[in-house]
């Protein structure tokens, strides 16, 4: 039994990284074209940035707002320095995120229920 809910949980999972990595590569053109500098990674690269930053970045306010369990083993939360670093690097400029890019992978991850 929980094999199966350990596989189904994962195949969801997969399921829910697939739809975010297409939407993504959906939105890529519109995030490059919000960037006042010229972009140097290719297609494929800054779609690669935008989901593995933008995925964290979600799951970091989702912990932190207590949406989400977080348990002793959780290196973030665990670190009384790591927040306060992690606030500083999100505010870096070169670490913006066009806000309608996490917006989206948030309508995926956690979808309103109505």
């Amino acid at each position: 039994m929980a094999i199966h809910a350990t596989s189904s949980s994962m195949k969801s999972r997969r399921k829910n990284l697939n739809e975010c990595g297409m939407a993504i590569f959906s939105l890529e053109a519109k995030a490059r074209g919000s960037y006042a500098k010229t972009i140097k990674f290719n297609t494929y690269e800054l779609a690669e940035i935008l989901l593995v930053d933008g995925c964290f970045i979600i799951e970091l306010l989702l912990r932190f707002s207590g949406m989400h369990f977080e348990d002793d083993s959780d290196l973030i939360f665990r670190n009384a320095w790591m927040i306060p670093t992690l606030r500083h690097d999100l505010g870096l400029l070169e670490n913006q995120i066009p806000f309608f890019v996490l917006d989206h992978l948030l309508e995926i991850c956690v979808p309103l229920k109505p």
